[in-house]
C-alpha cells in the first residue's frame, strides 16, 4: 500500500517505559496505587490449644508478613523502582503527576 504524503515516525511507549524514563515512582498507599485492605492491623489474635485441651489466646505480629514485598519478575529489564511501581500501580486511576512528568521529559 503506497499513500503519497508525509509520514512521521511513531514510537510506542508503555507505562513501564514512561516510569523508567521519567523516574516517576508510584508510592505504596498513593492515590494511584492498588489498595491492599486485606491486612488492616499489624497483629492478629489466635486461639492456641495446648496439651490436655487447654486453650489460650495468643497475639501474633504480622509486621514481617506485611513489609516483605514480593517483586514480580515480569519487568526484569527495568530498574527496581520501576518494577515496584508497576507492581503497585492501579491502571484504572488517571495519574496526573505522571502526565506532568512525561510532558516535562518530552519538552
Amino acid at each position: 500500500l503506497d499513500i503519497p504524503g508525509r509520514t512521521f515516525p511513531v514510537a510506542s511507549y508503555y507505562l513501564e517505559d514512561l516510569l523508567e524514563a521519567t523516574g516517576h515512582i508510584i508510592e505504596e498507599g498513593s492515590r494511584c496505587a492498588l489498595r491492599t485492605d486485606r491486612m488492616k492491623s499489624e497483629t492478629a489474635q489466635l486461639w492456641v490449644t495446648g496439651r490436655g485441651g487447654e486453650k489460650h489466646k495468643k497475639v501474633v505480629s504480622l509486621e514481617d508478613e506485611i513489609h516483605h514485598e514480593i517483586i514480580s519478575e515480569e519487568f526484569c529489564d527495568y530498574s527496581m523502582t520501576t518494577r515496584r511501581s508497576m507492581d503497585r500501580v492501579d491502571e484504572k486511576v488517571l495519574n496526573y503527576e505522571l502526565i506532568e512528568d512525561v510532558l516535562t521529559f518530552l519538552l
